[in-house]
């Protein structure tokens, strides 16, 4: 995965030529790490101690906004269900 600006909406549907989210700050590209994370057997826990020591602080999850996002989702599940019929996934 790149770390370039792909200069589209960070919701937006970008995929390489292997059909694979090549931006990890845009959503599908988060989408595709966390999973990763989480097929490696890896947490949140592990997710705030590597930025914690990549950054040198406690990284804070807004809670509020978190929850906010939770309940209008929607962009994001189609997100997945759109890599998931691309097979996007390992």
């Amino acid at each position: 995965m790149g770390e370039d600006p792909s200069g589209g909406a960070y919701d937006e549907p970008i995929f390489d030529k292997y059909n694979r989210p090549h931006n990890p700050m845009v959503n599908a590209g988060a989408i595709m790490v966390s999973t990763l994370l989480v097929n490696e057997g890896k947490t949140i826990v592990d997710l705030i101690e590597f930025f914690r020591k990549a950054c040198g602080f406690e990284p804070r999850i807004n809670m509020r906004l978190f929850k906010e996002e939770s309940l209008r989702n929607y962009s994001n599940h189609s997100l997945r269900s759109f890599m998931l019929a691309r097979r996007c996934y390992p």
